[in-house]
């Protein structure tokens, strides 16, 4: 089942507060952006009879209204916000309702084609709660750097008692109606420099000085340092963000390194 409801006003408020300090215009209020909530939950049990697994799906999207900006929204829908990344194997436009719909049907069953043959006549409690699944999406909005909003989307995706929850954001050029990359913050040739700034940020955060003794405490063990497509362009710096496992020890869960503009001047576009 799926319903369509307003943005709550909080959310608005956030960004007005979260501009109120700064001296340029909220682009919410230069563009007069409106906004909606596309929430959607569903629940599918992995056989029709008995005590069943089940795979739950909650998804709370936060969208920017008006059909000027529903390539952008496009974009969004098929950003790695939404994984699997169902959308992605289509060049099918969606609405956001569309998109939501498709992807819970798809995710519903894949789990049942998966998951339906590890279920056994004499499966115990335990094997059962195992072969559940949750998947649960939420959303916020803050006004970053010049016209952008970052778009933040918080999924927490369980498996029997193994739970991960990770953090993807997209950048949101409002005035271009356009998802920003790398390569659209950064000249060309920027790899070394940035690279070299964000191992000096995470040197300062956890007090590690070298990379080798990065590395001998779990960081960058099996790569070099790079900057990640997930980042977020704040007021004052940019915050690259590691999903669980991708450059540290998984206990370390999410990491988050802050760069700040002023470190990086000479490699920015703009």
């Amino acid at each position: 089942m799926m319903r369509k409801i307003p943005i709550l006003c909080a959310i608005l408020t956030t960004i007005i507060l979260l501009t109120g300090s700064c001296k340029h215009q909220s682009v919410v209020e230069k563009l007069g952006l409106q906004f909606d909530t596309i929430h959607i939950e569903s629940t599918t049990q992995l056989v029709d009879s008995g005590v069943s697994p089940h795979c739950q799906v909650n998804i709370d999207l936060i969208v920017v209204k008006g059909d000027e900006y529903r390539q952008l929204t496009d974009s969004l829908l098929r950003s790695g916000v939404l994984q699997p990344d169902y959308l992605s194997l289509t060049s099918r436009s969606f609405t956001p309702r569309e998109a939501l719909d498709t992807f819970v049907i798809r995710y519903a069953t894949d789990y049942r084609e998966f998951y339906g043959g590890l279920l056994t006549e004499d499966a115990t409690e335990a094997d059962s709660a195992s072969l559940s699944l949750t998947y649960q999406l939420t959303t916020e909005i803050e006004e970053g750097r010049d016209d952008v909003l970052c778009h933040i989307s918080h999924v927490s995706r369980s498996e029997g008692d193994l739970t991960t929850s990770y953090t993807v954001v997209n950048n949101m050029d409002m005035a271009k109606r356009k998802l920003l990359h790398l390569d659209d913050v950064f000249v060309p040739g920027y790899q070394n420099g940035l690279n070299e700034a964000i191992l000096k940020s995470l040197e300062a955060k956890t007090g590690i000085q070298g990379l080798n003794n990065l590395r001998q405490a779990g960081y960058f063990v099996s790569t070099d340092v790079y900057a990640p497509n997930n980042f977020k362009l704040g007021d004052d710096y940019i915050t690259f963000i590691y999903m669980p496992s991708e450059i540290a020890d998984r206990e370390k869960g999410e990491v988050a390194v802050d760069v700040k503009y002023s470190a990086i001047k000479r490699l920015l576009n703009k």
